[in-house]
């Protein structure tokens, strides 16, 4: 580990508490897009992590 260089010592608390969220909220996302039944279902869970011009 290289301490020089170690940017999550900037983060706020609130601003890790935002990044924990945000990861977890993704997980949600792609488990529900493993589940999906449609191709137009799985690609909107997708859009939520990749933003809304991800497609297929």
């Amino acid at each position: 580990m290289n301490n020089k260089n170690n940017v999550s010592a900037l983060y706020t608390q609130q601003n890790k508490e935002k990044v924990v969220e945000a990861a977890l909220d993704a997980g949600d996302a792609i488990d529900s897009a493993l589940r999906a039944i449609t191709k137009g279902e799985t690609v909107r869970y997708w859009q939520k992590i990749f933003g809304p011009t991800f497609n297929v």
